[in-house]
């Protein structure tokens, strides 16, 4: 039988990779024996950009988990090439849509590591070197491995959790609270930017830190900021129950101006790939450059947020609060997911203090010029009562000063000290008051 030449060709090119790869199967397991050194030495370096280790330690390499497994790869490459081979020609006959059919396979194989706890400690490792800091992005991968700063006792009578923004990280001295209350547990859940719907969007977290008490600043500045929701910040957490919360906040009309965002998000909730995928990009695109080291300036202040005020000239400060804090489409929504997110603490039993978020005194006239400060101040009122939590405005508060600032929006050593001695004794009165009422 004579056949065209460009199948012909196409055979003998099959044949010949068949031939290829049925050596690389015999040479392959012995190329990973002894590449296992070369990986046990370089592993931390090609992971964690570490420098490598100092000698060739053979005893240690064998006996190395990850330096085998790593090796293993190898002949596990292989061995799915041939079996690609050996299946291809019936495939071909099937009339399968192979191409789609892989693709969607390759999503759900790569994205079910992202489902272990363990696994995801790893991913997260490996994408923090590569990661700025100070920065948003880091923040969140701490939040991925659950790394919290904690101060207390090691088995707390009350857990108290700080939850919130930079405001609250840079509001609260963690030492100091643990040193009066030597039994309680003291906890920071903070990210840089953090607004009333990732309040909700990231309940289910905050809840599973098993808090007894929840504190959190709030102020116009958190409330009166969107006009679209915002799914850059609320991607990387998502999951299906906070995409419905948030979608039941939002009016008909608004679900549908927001329409892509929630798709983003819902996919998001569903793909691990798609969910973590800024951190995928970036561990790629800088796979071989450490971005970790920290500025000279965010390391002189410990803060950590890209772009914050304390990096940023006044004026710059002023222009930026003067064009995103006002009357913005998702006003009502941000309040409503903050009664939402106090409806769900109190069915878990979790007590709420709300403080009110303040500013540099000096700033607040240059931007709210629409009483935002004071409307906030009564809606929040009002929720409070109406909802049986603890809200404590800013004249139920240490006096500040521009002194206790170490920019507009963040106390410096000074206003920390104030408020979390205010804290200290706020929570000492109702220790003593609730001690009063059971006697």
């Amino acid at each position: 039988m004579i056949l065209p030449n460009g199948l012909q060709s196409t055979i003998a090119n099959y044949s010949a990779e068949q031939r290829l790869v049925k050596w690389l199967c015999w040479l392959s397991p012995l190329v990973a024996v002894a590449l296992v050194p070369v990986i046990h030495r370089y592993v931390l370096t090609v992971l964690y950009l570490q420098p490598a280790a100092a000698d060739w330690d053979l005893s240690v390499a064998y006996r190395s988990k990850v330096s085998l497994a790593a090796a293993a790869t190898l002949p596990a490459f292989i061995g799915v090439w041939w079996l690609g081979l050996k299946l291809q020609p019936r495939l071909d006959r099937s009339g399968l849509p192979l191409a789609a059919l892989l693709s969607i396979t390759a999503v759900f194989v790569c994205s079910t590591p992202f489902l272990n706890s363990r696994l995801t400690w790893f991913f997260v490792e490996w994408a923090i070197p590569r990661t700025p800091n100070p920065s948003f992005a880091r923040n969140t991968l701490f939040w991925e491995q659950r790394n919290f700063e904690y101060a207390g006792s090691e088995h707390p009578e009350l857990r108290i959790g700080l939850v919130g923004s930079s405001q609250t990280y840079q509001g609260f001295d963690l030492a100091l609270l643990a040193s009066r209350f030597p039994a309680y547990g003291f906890e920071k859940n903070c990210l840089a930017g953090f607004g009333p719907m990732q309040y909700l969007c990231l309940l289910e977290r905050i809840q599973e830190r098993q808090f007894d008490v929840v504190v959190c600043h709030l102020s116009e500045f958190d409330l009166f900021r969107e006009d679209v929701v915002p799914d850059s910040r609320l991607r990387w957490g998502s999951s299906f129950d906070a995409c419905a919360s948030l979608n039941a906040e939002l009016s008909p009309l608004q679900s549908w101006m927001n329409r892509g965002v929630l798709a983003d998000l819902t996919f998001a909730a569903g793909v691990p790939l798609w969910r973590h995928r800024d951190h995928i990009r970036r561990v790629v695109i800088d796979y071989w450059w450490k971005r970790s080291d920290v500025p000279k300036v965010a390391a002189a202040t410990g803060y950590q947020e890209v772009g914050s005020a304390e990096q940023l000239e006044f004026k710059a400060a002023v222009s930026s609060l003067q064009n995103n804090v006002g009357r913005k489409e998702l006003v009502d929504v941000n309040f409503r997911c903050i009664e939402q997110f106090v409806t769900r603490l109190k069915e878990q039993g979790i007590r709420l203090i709300v403080l009110e978020g303040q500013m540099q005194p000096k700033i607040r006239p240059l931007y709210d010029r629409d009483g935002l400060q004071q409307e906030t101040r009564s809606r929040l009122s009002a929720m409070a009562d109406s909802m049986g939590f603890e809200y404590l405005p800013q004249h139920k508060l240490p006096a500040l000063t521009n002194e206790d600032f170490a920019d507009p929006y963040h106390l410096n050593a000074t206003g920390r000290h104030k408020l979390s001695t205010f804290l200290t004794s706020y929570l000492g009165q109702q220790r003593e008051a609730s001690n009063e009422k059971r006697e």
